[in-house]
């Protein structure tokens, strides 16, 4: 598990590259849009680079879910133009996620997240 960025709470003294269980928040950066998701038309994109980007996220996310007990995660995908957050929520059955339309970098909520995470 290799992520971009993991944020960590603000007194963590982090001892090695990463510690996925203290991760608060992933974020994963895409050069390429590689987006797995269609804000219209199918909810999920069926090319080979949209299921490779699925994949990736859904690994980090069930690692977070792994090393620690929590009933969600958030995650940040970053595209050249925009972002979608992610929530996943985790049941017994260990389904749901929810994930944002695309989010401009102009549009003020982008940042005004982070500043209230």
């Amino acid at each position: 598990v290799k992520p971009d960025i993991q944020i960590y709470p603000p007194n963590f003294k982090r001892s090695g590259l990463l510690d996925i269980t203290q991760t608060k928040m992933t974020v994963e950066f895409k050069i390429a849009v590689d987006d797995a998701f269609n804000d219209s038309g199918p909810f999920e994109r069926s090319s080979k680079t949209a299921h490779d980007t699925l994949g990736q996220i859904t690994l980090y996310a069930m690692a977070h879910q792994a090393a620690q007990f929590q009933t969600h995660v958030f995650l940040d995908l970053v595209f050249p133009k925009y972002a979608r957050f992610m929530l996943l929520t985790m049941r017994w059955d260990c389904s749901g996620v929810i994930i944002t339309e695309k989010v401009p970098f102009s549009n003020p909520s982008y940042l005004k997240f982070f500043w209230q995470f």
